[in-house]
């Protein structure tokens, strides 16, 4: 018996052993399968995530091509609008020109009309000045004509009173 004893002991010590270690090992595993479980749960959700986000990555890339497009689009028309505003620019300085030298071309024949007016006003008054003139020697021939009619009718009725007589 001792010996029998003492196996069985150990044998009761052992299993006890390891059942414990069974249990452990049992706690451990559920703990284990939990976490497994939570990772795999969570891995699931971040895969949902992922895909969500990679959708949505997808749209934000379709909104940004759209953009990029309307941008384009809209630089194209501007710079359409810019070299329009250029030609623009370039006629009316050429506008500009030619109006600024028709105008300097009317202010020299104003310039020239006015010195012409001015000779012209001088001519006139030289001719007015010849015509008062030639009108006061007319006057004054006609005076000398009247004068002289009377003096001839006077001389004509003395010569008459003397023939008469």
């Amino acid at each position: 018996g001792v010996a029998y004893d003492e196996a069985c002991w150990q044998l009761a010590a052992q299993k006890n052993a390891m059942e414990r270690e069974r249990e452990e090992l049992q706690v451990h595993w559920k703990a284990l399968s939990a976490d497994s479980s939570a990772k795999q749960e969570a891995a699931e959700l971040r895969g949902e995530e992922f895909e969500a986000m990679r959708e949505e990555l997808s749209q934000m890339e379709g909104v940004l091509s759209e953009a990029v497009v309307e941008l384009r689009a809209a630089q194209q028309e501007a710079a359409l609008q810019l070299a329009a505003r250029k030609r623009l620019q370039c006629e009316v300085h050429v506008c500009v020109g030619a109006f600024r030298g028709e105008l300097d071309e009317q202010r020299r024949e104003g310039a020239a009309l006015c010195e012409r007016r001015a000779a012209l006003r001088e001519v006139a008054v030289g001719l007015g000045q010849e015509l008062q003139t030639s009108v006061a020697c007319g006057d004054n021939l006609v005076s000398e004509n009247l004068g002289l009619q009377s003096e001839v009718a006077a001389y004509e009725a003395q010569a008459a009173a003397v023939r008469s007589r």
